[in-house]
């Protein structure tokens, strides 16, 4: 009954997006959530349901081109380095496809799928930058979201507690998976999903709450400062109890750029307000768990995070992980679609490969030629980001708003390094190529405002 009616929602809302794409995107979020808890207590757990927000970011996508307002032209005026960019990443991921065919005709479903996941965020960005019109459309997207996730998360508190266990919504033994992780000798900790599908997405979520409520903290235009002082606690506390060192990093790289940013501006001051918010954030983590009475495993699990083993992460899905993935799969790589998650429910005599990382996940599906695409693409991103700021700062229009979605950003690229399997998530997708695209139209929106 209940996964009838979620399909009647999903159908509404794809029309819905044709005909208002802007509320679609919205739309886009809400289903993009429900998915998981609906899939955990459909029968049998069926994967293409990972895939239910697909008809509303296609409507998405339909209603913004037939309201004839596709931004291709203004995108490209504004950032035509990022634009020659994302031309040579189309072509190398053009020619990937191509070189996935080596398999024969059969890995066409391997070439849809990283077509798919390459494709959604590129199309995404074009969306978000057509999005923001003004610095309220932005804030009330980043507003609806942090709502609308410290609503989901609450199924991770419940989960924790060990409430309602014959709840299929909650954890991940409808998947057939319990997720444990082994912290040191005689400690372990129990990995919490919540009402995702994995401890990675609701981990991703949460930080995204703190690092977009501290964004909404900063700006101080859309409700006061200490309700979303209070949002970040919560999501923070959430990546706690998910027990994912590398979500708990992105809120650190998230408050380690903005620092830095503000002091590239000139705003020291604001420097101290964050530490002190970031202490006060960290006090009320410890105060909850304690209060839950959740067991020392998680803080010890906590602590190794600056014990290093972060540093560690990252040194060992590095470099030397990318030139391995070069000797194995050679100058062309594997073909499009070969690392992503998926492609083992094809039944398809194609082997998902064992890449992690992102960098090397480019590689062995992109090649050598994908992966320097990529990285001009990234850096090009980079070039247009500070140019953005230095410009707001010029003209006396900088919003914070604009550093805030520039240390989220920030913060997907360190994840991404790190570990690419959350990536594959279509809403995760879509967050972070709509915070990209508002961060990259925010010149036009605040110019706008400025007027």
């Amino acid at each position: 009954m209940i996964t009838s009616l979620f399909w009647v929602f999903v159908a509404l809302s794809a029309l819905i997006a044709i005909k208002n794409w802007r509320l679609g995107l919205a739309l886009l979020i809400v289903v993009g959530a429900l998915q998981d808890p609906v899939r955990k207590i459909t029968p049998g757990a069926p994967a293409f349901m990972v895939l239910s927000f697909f008809p509303i970011w296609l409507g998405v996508m339909i209603g913004l081109v037939s309201s004839r307002k596709w931004p291709w032209k203004s995108f490209g005026d504004l950032h035509p380095l990022v634009q020659t960019r994302i031309r040579w990443f189309i072509a190398a991921m053009l020619l990937a496809t191509v070189v996935v065919f080596q398999y024969g005709f059969i890995a066409w479903k391997v070439a849809a799928i990283g077509l798919f996941s390459y494709s959604v965020p590129l199309l995404t960005l074009l969306a978000g930058f057509a999005y923001a019109r003004n610095s309220g459309d932005v804030s009330r997207l980043i507003a609806f979201y942090c709502l609308f996730t410290a609503i989901m998360l609450v199924g991770g508190v419940l989960e924790v507690l060990h409430l309602f266990p014959g709840w299929n919504t909650l954890g991940t033994s409808a998947l057939g998976m319990h997720w444990i992780r082994h912290v040191s000798y005689g400690h372990m900790i129990e990995l919490i999903a919540g009402f995702y599908r994995s401890p990675d997405i609701m981990g991703w979520h949460a930080a995204a709450l703190s690092m977009f409520s501290l964004t909404m903290a900063l700006y101080g235009k859309a409700g006061p400062r200490w309700f979303w002082l209070g949002m970040a606690v919560w999501g923070a506390f959430c990546v706690f109890i998910s027990g994912r060192n590398k979500m708990i990093s992105m809120t650190v790289v998230w408050v380690i750029v903005v620092a830095l940013l503000h002091i590239y501006i000139g705003r020291v001051g604001r420097v101290v307000m964050m530490s002190l918010a970031g202490a006060v954030i960290v006090f009320a983590v410890l105060l909850m768990s304690g209060k839950l009475g959740l067991n020392e495993d998680y803080n010890l699990y906590a602590s190794q995070l600056a014990g290093g083993s972060l540093a560690k992460r990252v040194e060992s899905s590095g470099i030397s992980n990318v030139f391995e993935t070069f000797r194995q799969s050679g100058f062309w790589g594997k073909g499009i679609g070969t690392a992503a998650q998926g492609i083992q429910y094809l039944g398809l005599p194609i082997q998902r490969s064992w890449q992690e990382a992102g960098s090397s996940k480019l590689m062995v599906e992109l090649g050598v030629l994908g992966f320097c695409a990529a990285l001009l693409l990234a850096w090009s991103i980079y070039r247009a980001t500070m140019l953005t700021i230095k410009y707001s700062r010029s003209t006396g229009i900088l919003s914070p708003l604009q550093l805030g979605l520039a240390g989220f950003v920030a913060a997907n690229i360190a994840n991404f390094l790190i570990s690419g399997q959350v990536f594959s998530d279509g809403l995760i997708m879509v967050m972070i190529a709509l915070a990209l695209a508002m961060l990259l139209s925010s010149p036009l929106w605040l110019q706008e405002k400025q007027a």
